[in-house]
Formats: C-alpha cells, structure tokens, sequence
C-alpha cells in the first residue's frame, strides 16, 4: 500500500470518528494535577503533564485495541486490522513531528504538553470510534 493509500485510509478512518453519535471527552487531568500547586514551575508542568500522558496513553490504548481486535476477527475485509493499525502508525508520526516542531519553535516544555494534548485528542476519538464495535 503506497502513501497515499494510507493518507485516504486514516482520513477515512478520521472521518468515520468524526461522524459517531458518541462524544468522548476525558477529563482533564494536566489542570486536575496543577490545581493542587500555588506556584507552577517547569518541574511541576513536567510532572502534571507526565501524569495525565499516562491516562491519555492507557485510555488511548485500551480504545486501539478493541478496534484492532475486532476489526482482525469481524473486519469486512482482510486487510482492516493492519490499515487500521497503519493509520495509527502515521498519525504517531503526524504527532512526533508536529510536536518536534512546536517543541523547536516555542522551547521548553511545549514538546511534552503538545504529546500530551494529541494523545487526549486521539483518545476521545478512539474511544468514539471503538463505539461502534
């Protein structure tokens, strides 16, 4: 499958989340965890963005992996699972650079709370879409 394959296919599979009756939405754990700090330094906006990456990666996760089973067993074509996990795999790298970008261009500590909130984005749309499963 070329580039622009995928490119149609994680569209498609974007647009088919954006379509779904159900609105995820998480909760905000980076502002739950500053909340509790009078003083907000980089430290803390490391730590508070840490703890709720690894909410938004299990809850992201968790929704990838319904999809990718029973897209592998009750897929309506043989190819579903992988497409679906090479969509994943470009947005990842979609993620990795932008954020590489603003990480650049902004400074310290942009990169972590820009992975951060796309992990939170792609997750409420997973979950959406692993409704439909």
């Amino acid at each position: 499958m070329n580039f622009k394959q995928t490119g149609i296919i994680s569209l498609f599979l974007v647009g088919i989340t954006s379509i779904t009756s159900a609105n995820a939405e998480l909760t905000d754990y980076y502002s739950q965890c500053m909340s509790k700090y009078d003083n907000i330094n980089n430290s803390r906006i490391y730590e508070c963005t840490g703890y709720a990456d690894e909410k938004y990666k299990s809850s992201m996760n968790k929704a990838y992996n319904k999809i990718y089973k029973s897209l592998k067993t009750d897929g309506r074509n043989p190819t579903d699972a992988a497409d679906f996990e090479k969509s994943q795999l470009g947005w990842l790298d979609y993620r990795d650079q932008h954020c590489g970008l603003e990480g650049m261009y902004i400074g310290s500590p942009a990169f972590p709370i820009c992975v951060s909130d796309k992990n939170k984005e792609r997750a409420e749309e997973l979950i959406n879409f692993s409704e439909n499963f």
